[in-house]
């Protein structure tokens, strides 16, 4: 069940959907009961999976109130089936209202393309509300995919708004598009171990390129070359590891 009516939206659940249905394995085995936090729950695309991915999991959940959906009765009703825990927070500004070593797991999905450069402070925030030993899950769509290299070699700026204390608007499109590299070395200023690193391939689909007149070419592009070169797939997974130890 998801809230939107939104087209483009629509367009894009064989994109989101596949690439969900991937994270599972990015998830530590939780052989006792956890708690999980959602950091930028949005439509519930991962939410929706909750009974059949996270059984053992208490998930708290954290997204931004400006979001119209968020108020809507249809929305309220689909967290409380999913007995999940919602609070408003802007992750830029905002300490995240939980004290030291409050979860298990922190999933930051699909959130720091959005957030402005660097996002120092919310990493920060995040590491704190780790427990010792827990992990942090980041996915953020693939900046070296073939639409952003076409960009790159006719000149076009891929990152529009790269600047340090930029405002957050939860409505506009990315600020900053990660490569792996890049995301490695975010997560490593912060002090987490990178565990696991890994292109996820949804049949090859560049959802950057997928709104623009050749998106349909570059697609079918993409979903040929990314079987051979993975760096062109479409979704980054990352899971980082906060030390069990603090020095």
């Amino acid at each position: 069940m998801l809230v939107s009516t939104d087209i483009k939206l629509k367009k894009s659940l064989p994109f989101w959907g596949l690439k969900y249905v991937q994270i599972l394995p990015f998830f530590p085995h939780a052989g006792e009961r956890q708690k999980l936090f959602e950091v930028g729950i949005g439509y519930g695309f991962l939410a929706a999976m909750r009974p059949r991915l996270f059984p053992r999991y208490d998930i708290f959940a954290l997204e931004h109130r400006n979001k119209r959906y968020l108020s809507s009765r249809e929305y309220g009703q689909f967290l409380k089936e999913r007995r999940i825990n919602l609070i408003y927070s802007n992750v830029v500004a905002d300490r995240i209202p939980f004290r030291h070593y409050s979860f298990d797991v922190v999933r930051f999905c699909d959130v720091i393309e959005h957030l402005p450069f660097p996002p120092d402070f919310a990493l920060a925030e995040i590491k704190r509300v780790v427990s010792l030993g827990g992990y942090v899950i980041i996915s953020n769509l693939n900046g070296a995919t073939l639409s952003q290299r076409i960009k790159f070699l006719v000149g076009i700026e891929i990152n529009l708004l790269p600047i340090v204390g930029a405002c957050y608007d939860p409505y506009r499109s990315h600020v900053f598009e990660y490569t792996e590299c890049d995301l490695v070395n975010v997560v490593s200023r912060h002090k987490f171990r990178v565990k696991r690193l890994s292109w996820i391939d949804v049949g090859g689909y560049d959802y950057i390129a997928n709104y623009t007149a050749t998106g349909a070419f570059i697609n079918r592009a993409n979903a040929i070359l990314s079987r051979i070169f993975c760096g062109l797939r479409p979704a980054i997974f990352l899971v980082a590891q906060k030390l069990a130890q603090e020095g």
